[in-house]
């Protein structure tokens, strides 16, 4: 669901987006505020990707529902796992950002645990996939790990994907500041071939 403006919560089912009534789902396209306007197009963007349609179809046709709302106040984005509550900041309402905080919502959607290094690497990669755009997939300190970022933007390879894995800490651009450094590394013992990144 779409948080435009104050109180409005839209349903985006199939490129559009719809107020729920008692009598009806009543298109409202063409009453989307400017960041309303662009969440959607984002979302379109994202399901003009082959694995980013297949990412979108789950999440709004999930039992679950998954709220997208601007946060003036916040940079980035953020996906509550407790409320499905996803924020972007008003200055990063992009395809990258929000297709990064998404497929957070997607892994939560597969009983994923958040906040680890393993999810944090998959999602930098779908972003990347997406939006072409993701610092989690990029480097100064280590080319091998670019290529390998490379790698899986087009095809799903575990050896890559663990090679990101164990080096995204020391060498991706997304962790120089240390941001993850508190991160679990991978608290599900999932291996490389269970990536959800895999069925994309």
């Amino acid at each position: 669901m779409i948080k435009d403006g104050k109180w409005r919560w839209y349903y985006y089912i199939d490129g559009h987006v719809y107020l729920k009534t008692s009598k009806g789902n009543i298109l409202m396209d063409s009453k989307l505020s400017n960041n309303g306007k662009k969440i959607k197009g984002n979302l379109d963007e994202m399901s003009q990707h082959k694995s980013g349609k297949k990412v979108v179809d789950r999440l709004t046709k999930s039992k679950e529902k998954y709220f997208i709302s601007i946060d003036a106040d916040k940079a980035n984005g953020h996906y509550d796992s407790k409320s499905n509550n996803l924020y972007i900041g008003e200055k990063d309402n992009n395809s990258a950002v929000l297709s990064h905080e998404l497929f957070h919502a997607y892994q939560d959607d597969h009983g994923r645990i958040p906040r680890t290094i393993y999810n944090e690497v998959e999602a930098y990669v779908f972003s990347q996939m997406i939006s072409g755009k993701s610092l989690g997939v990029k480097s100064d300190k280590n080319a091998k790990y670019v290529d390998h970022g490379k790698i899986l933007v087009l095809v799903f390879d575990p050896n890559s994907f663990n090679y990101l894995l164990n080096h995204f800490c020391k060498d991706s651009k997304a962790n120089y500041k240390g941001t993850y450094d508190n991160y679990g590394f991978n608290p599900g013992n999932y291996s490389p071939d269970d990536s959800l990144l895999k069925d994309l």
